[in-house]
């Protein structure tokens, strides 16, 4: 039986509770205002069937609360909160019967909390609706003293309009009225059922009162739930009600599913919680299709599907009694046709068929059906093509599941794209598509959002370029440029940013630059920032002509800085005088220019300060000599350091100072740069022989040999000689210096010798003064003097030490009567400027006999090698081939043959080398000697061929008549002694 309430008479019994019964609830403040009541959707479906919403303890809590003192006298008519009554064996409603309701167990006595749970839970309508039912049906959740009449009729159910008068005489009492009101509100809409006239989604004209004068009111139908309350209460309010929600209208107001929805808010908060859209407290989001739910996984689903909204919350129980069937997908179809669409913020756009799906990346099989009336919430979207226009007016291609972004139309041409028409969406709602590789045509320059970082197409791929280095080189210059700009987020950028440093596949390294691609000779002393690029890429950019190597000092354009690069680290410097310094160790005239963001990708260990450099720190007047990268070693005083070293004074801040390992103990005015002892003085070295050096007091410092090259070295060797500030001359020995009369007794104590060191005060002042040389001596061995060549020095070795030289030991001269008298001779240039003496000393006219050697035995042959013998030498630091060579007697030719050098003199600390030496066997055969010879080259020194060859300077010198070592002519041909 169809109920249609007698809104004359359930109003009259409200509006009499209201006046009379003084437990009336009064009006929440937060009730809405009659102008946001929708006629089309006065409860949702998800409100109106979440059975789960209250437990027996609540909705007893909740009568209770209703009620705070019951007037009723009689047990049988109780108030609502403390009835009792029987719940009857109730079978489940079969397929064909009104309802569908589960089965309900038998109870004694049970109470209106009971009975409201037990048929809310076996029909699946939320207690709420039921509360609020039979408080606007008969008054009865507040009635203080309910009559029997308001218990027969409790929810309305069996009294028809057109019958008023059997309203409460069928289908009485409590548990009747809720179930068969249960089982009606479940049957409407069931398609089986005759209820199906009213749809959600259609225009529905309901009359505001049963009378026809009264007129009608046409609205949308928004939900089963609400067109439940229209069977069951076929009315809607006219304005005169809803002006005055707690009261009463005019002859043509109708009032009972105002009062529904009016007395729902006040006690329960809203009766909109959402249609399709679902959750719990506790789960996600999904999709209720029927009786189907589907769990709506991201935010982007939840955007696509938001004309299905707004979302409600439910309780758990009302949630899992949905079919669960997985996760939403974004590809839908009408379960009735073939038909499918992809979501999308809210639109739908139609796919002509599968294989468009799968250029999205979908499936067609894994499309989620939905129900016509939901289909027609979502706004066409038009027909979905291969070519996406967001709405920001950038274009993509779809490709295999990925977005390409367009950056010109040559590319799109390319795939056939230029024909077809755009689909205007938003592409990052698109779940089934990642980004892939911009569109574009190959060595195009596009532009980055968000970013000055730029990117390059080619081979269907991007590599992005940093923006500094893009401007500092000018891409313009070698690529066309692109005016698009494409959402970085969106463009996969292949062998990450390039700042600078770059590879072909061949492993061939460049740092790009202006001019174009300079190569690198040794990347792994640069950086790891390689970026691999293709070779049309790469051969974009001319080569420069050149070569990077490190060590190097470097600058980049506009920048007041220049860095100094060894061993993949860099080091800043700020002070041209220090850039000066570095510069002239390494003999690079100027710094190499490199982008900025490639010398960033070096790693930063600081600030630099050259070996060889003073320093001091802000403050304070301690003076420090530059150690290698990484030592400082204490001078004594100002002056010491203005004889240690030509620099400046630098003065730094004191953390850079404390940075520095210190050395002390630096008094002498001797030191050992690889090996080899040299006098200092002015920031000069002065080479010396071991032997001779052995004659000057103190023991030598030892530097490193990166130290040793940024000091000055004298042009020629100074053998046991000083001359002082005021021009006195002395000869050194044993620690002291003794003077010399005049250039007569100077030229026959020399001899063939090297001449005298230009002594500063500070130097002649550390060799103590004892009497008057003597007229004749025997000077100290000539062997071992240093080349002061000091090529393939390597930075950051560990602390030198002294090295003994093996010196010869020096024959006490014979008396001088059997020595033959020299001829005074011509004073010959010093290490440094000569003398002019006064008076210029002549020499003779013609050259005085040179004492008759001691005749000595035929000297027996010499065995000739015919089998050679190799040991192995681990290079440590401060080692150079030369000096290698000259340790263990062997050129630097025959070292660079056994270990395969060629002509390179690169070492490493720790490289093992094989070092040939003789075994000798049988005498030689004597054979004419073979003249070997050595042509000068630009750069050359005496002393460095001579290294070089392993051969004495001396001897060289004699060899090819040379008098001044400093007079080598490039192209001259030196015999080489044997």
């Amino acid at each position: 039986m169809r109920k249609l309430l007698g809104a004359f008479s359930a109003i009259a019994l409200i509006a009499a509770s209201l006046v009379v019964q003084p437990t009336v609830q009064t009006p929440a403040e937060a009730a809405p205002s009659a102008s946001t009541f929708d006629p089309g959707l006065i409860v949702s479906d998800s409100v109106f069937y979440d059975f789960g919403t209250m437990t027996v303890p609540q909705i007893q809590a909740f009568l209770d609360s209703r009620v705070a003192e019951c007037r009723a006298t009689n047990p049988a008519i109780d108030c609502l909160k403390n009835i009792k009554v029987d719940i009857p064996e109730t079978p489940a409603t079969g397929p064909t019967e009104v309802g569908p309701c589960k089965a309900i167990s038998a109870k004694a006595g049970a109470s209106a909390a009971e009975v409201i749970h037990a048929i809310s839970n076996a029909c699946g309508i939320n207690p709420k609706v039921f509360i609020v039912t039979l408080q606007k049906e008969q008054a009865l959740v507040t009635s203080t003293k309910p009559t029997e009449y308001m218990y027969r009729a409790a929810m309305g159910f069996g009294c028809p309009d057109s019958d008023p008068g059997i309203c409460g005489k069928v289908f009485t009492g409590l548990f009747n009225q809720l179930y068969k009101a249960a089982r009606q509100f479940r049957w409407y809409g069931n398609p089986a059922g005759s209820f199906t006239y009213w749809k959600p989604g259609r225009t529905v004209a309901m009359r505001f009162n049963p009378k026809a004068s009264c007129g009608t009111k046409s609205f949308e139908l928004k939900s089963q739930a609400t067109a439940n309350l229209y069977y069951y209460t076929p009315y809607t309010p006219n304005e005169a009600a809803l002006k005055n929600l707690y009261g009463s209208g005019d002859s043509c107001s109708a009032y009972g599913n105002r009062n529904f929805w009016r007395f729902f808010h006040d006690w329960f908060g809203s009766p909109i919680g959402g249609s399709y859209l679902l959750k719990s407290s506790t789960s996600e989001t999904y999709l209720i299709v029927d009786n189907l739910r589907y769990r709506v996984s991201d935010t982007r689903l939840l955007a696509s599907v938001r004309p299905l909204g707004p979302q409600g919350e439910i309780s758990q129980a009302y949630l899992e009694s949905f079919e669960n069937k997985g996760d939403l997908y974004q590809l839908v179809k009408r379960a009735s046709t073939t038909e499918f669409w992809l979501l999308v913020d809210g639109k739908r756009y139609s796919l002509t068929d599968c294989n468009l799906a799968k250029q999205y990346g979908l499936n067609c099989d894994l499309a989620t059906s939905l129900t016509e009336s939901q289909l027609s919430l979502f706004i066409q979207g038009g027909a979905l093509t291969r070519l996406v226009l967001t709405p920001e007016g950038a274009k993509f291609w779809i490709e295999n599941g990925t977005r390409r972004a367009v950056v010109d139309d040559l590319a799109l041409n390319a795939v056939g794209g230029q024909s077809i028409s755009s689909s205007p969406l938003v592409i990052e709602q698109v779940m089934s598509l990642l980004p892939g590789e911009p569109l574009a045509s190959d060595l195009t320059v596009f532009g980055l959002s968000a970013t000055d970082d730029v990117a390059v197409a080619f081979g269907g791929k991007s590599y992005r370029i940093s923006a500094s280095l893009a401007s500092s080189i000018g891409l313009n210059k070698f690529f066309t440029v692109s005016k698009v700009e494409i959402d970085q987020k969106l463009v996969a950028t292949s062998s990450g940013i390039v700042r600078g440093f770059v590879a072909n596949p061949a492993g061939e390294n460049f740092v790009l630059t202006e001019n174009g691609k300079l190569p690198v000779a040794d990347p792994a002393n640069w950086t790891t920032q390689v970026s691999t690029l293709p070779n049309e890429l790469i051969n974009k950019f001319p080569t420069v002509n050149g070569s990077l190597a490190a060590p190097a000092v470097v600058a980049s354009a506009g920048n007041k800085l220049s860095y100094f690069v060894q061993g993949a680290q860099r080091r800043a410097v700020a002070d041209k005088s220090m850039t000066e310094r570095f510069l002239t160790l390494l003999s690079q005239p100027k710094a190499i220019t490199l982008p900025l963001s490639a010398i960033n990708t070096v790693e930063s260990v600081g600030n630099g300060l050259a070996p060889g450099s003073l320093v001091k720190a802000s403050g304070t007047s301690t003076i420090y000599l530059v150690d290698d990268l990484t030592r400082k070693v204490k001078l004594a005083s100002e002056a010491h350091a203005k004889n240690v070293s030509d620099s400046k004074i630098f003065t730094i801040d004191k953390s850079e100072v404390s940075s520095l390992q210190t050395r002390s103990g630096f008094t002498s005015i001797k030191v050992q740069c690889d090996g080899s002892t040299y006098l200092i003085d002015r920031g000069t070295l002065y080479p010396i022989s071991a032997a001779g050096a052995e004659e000057f007091p103190g023991k030598p410092f030892p530097l490193a040999v990166s130290t040793c090259a940024g000091l000055k070295v004298a042009s020629k060797p100074v053998g046991q000689f000083l001359r002082d500030a005021k021009g006195g001359l002395f000869f050194v020995e044993n620690g002291t210096r003794s003077k010399i009369k005049n250039w007569a007794q100077f030229g026959s104590l020399r001899g063939e010798g090297p001449g005298y060191i230009e002594a500063s005060d500070y130097f002649a002042s550390k060799v103590q003064a004892s009497g008057t040389a003597p007229a004749t001596a025997v000077l100290a061995s000539l062997e071992n003097t240093p080349t002061g060549v000091f090529d393939d020095f390597t930075f950051l070795g560990s602390v030198p030490v002294v090295t003994t030289p093996t010196v010869s030991p020096t024959p006490k001269p014979t008396s001088s009567a059997t020595a033959s008298p020299k001829p005074t001779p011509k004073p010959t240039s010093s290490a440094t400027a000569s003398p002019k003496p006064t008076p210029k000393p002549t020499s003779s006219a013609t050259a005085s006999p040179k004492p008759t050697p001691t005749p000595t035995a035929s000297p027996k042959p010499t065995s000739s090698p015919t089998a050679s013998a190799v040991v192995s030498y681990k290079v440590v630091s401060g080692d150079t081939l030369g000096s290698i060579a000259t340790k263990f007697g062997v050129t630097v030719a025959r070292i660079q043959a056994a270990n395969a050098l060629g002509t390179s003199t690169v070492i490493k600390i720790g490289q093992v080398l094989k070092i040939p030496t003789s075994a000798t066997t049988s005498p030689a055969v004597t054979t004419s000697p073979v003249v070997k010879t050595y042509t000068v080259k630009s750069g050359d020194t005496l002393w460095g061929i001579a290294s070089k060859l392993g051969v004495s300077a001396t001897a060289l010198a004699e060899l090819n008549g040379i008098t001044n070592a400093n007079l080598l002519r490039v192209g001259q041909v030196l015999k080489i002694p044997s």
